[in-house]
């Protein structure tokens, strides 16, 4: 479905479809700014289309959004969380769902949790700010947009996740690229978006010493 006409989404989806929704939005690196218009509305139906919340990116930003996620909205039935991207832990598999009902799709998940995970999660959230990596590196985040977007010819600008970068809409670029580096391509106002991380992980000095080499 395009996000510009998630009125028409939220009125006209088949009750049968499941539906996914991240915000912030894994497909502009960007804060939806109608994310809780758009659930509010689909809950309004008789019987709407339920919906998977991904928290992923939330504390990858530096700033908390206008208005509170609306994670308890009827129509969603699950939200599902991951520290590894906010804090750059992406290895350790941090994260986890919460249901409104037993889901026996996640039954076998019990012989797989990894305590070591979820203690180092623990400390994580306990030590920093939900924002802070996001602000300490945002000078790095815009660095490394400016350098992506040098070397690949396009006009790239700081995303809310500060691990991303997006396009310039009216990039006068070759399509190909654009289309490549668009995660929704033929959407009205789609741009290219761009992860940043191997490029951060760099400059932060994070990155392996043989990264770039075959073994």
């Amino acid at each position: 479905y395009e996000r510009h006409a998630w009125r028409d989404v939220a009125d006209t989806v088949n009750p049968q479809d499941l539906l996914c929704l991240s915000q912030p939005s894994a497909i502009d690196g960007m804060v939806w700014p109608e994310a809780n218009a758009f659930l509010r509305r689909l809950s309004q139906r008789a019987n709407p289309a339920q919906l998977v919340l991904d928290l992923t990116y939330v504390g990858a930003t530096a700033e908390p959004p206008i208005e509170t996620i609306l994670a308890n909205a009827p129509c969603v039935s699950a939200v599902v969380i991951s520290l590894s991207k906010p804090f750059g832990a992406y290895y350790d598999r941090i994260g986890g769902v919460f249901c409104r009902s037993e889901n026996l799709g996640l039954f076998g998940n019990q012989w797989f949790k990894n305590l070591t995970s979820l203690q180092l999660g623990i400390r994580l959230m306990e030590r920093f700010d939900v924002f802070a990596m996001a602000r300490r590196y945002a000078s790095i985040q815009q660095s490394v947009a400016e350098h992506a977007g040098h070397t690949l010819g396009l006009t790239l600008m700081s995303a809310d996740i500060f691990i991303l970068a997006r396009g310039s809409a009216d990039a006068d670029i070759d399509p190909d690229l654009v289309s490549y580096l668009t995660r929704a391509p033929g959407a009205i106002d789609a741009r290219p978006r761009l992860c940043l991380t191997p490029g951060m992980a760099e400059r932060i000095g994070m990155a392996s010493p043989n990264s770039g080499t075959l073994p």
